[in-house]
């Protein structure tokens, strides 16, 4: 998760303020927007509960 977090630093999306990080109001200019979540209706969940 760190590295992640790095990485997110490295290129703008975040910044480091102290133990905190803090994302940029306009963080989609950079990674551009996201596409909705679609979950295909004829496929079931599997559920991984016992």
């Amino acid at each position: 998760m760190i590295r992640i977090l790095e990485f997110l630093d490295s290129i703008g999306v975040t910044r480091r303020d102290g133990d905190r990080r803090k994302v940029r109001p306009d963080y989609f200019l950079i990674v551009g927007p996201a596409s909705p979540y679609q979950r295909s209706l004829d496929r079931p969940v599997r559920s991984t509960a016992p």
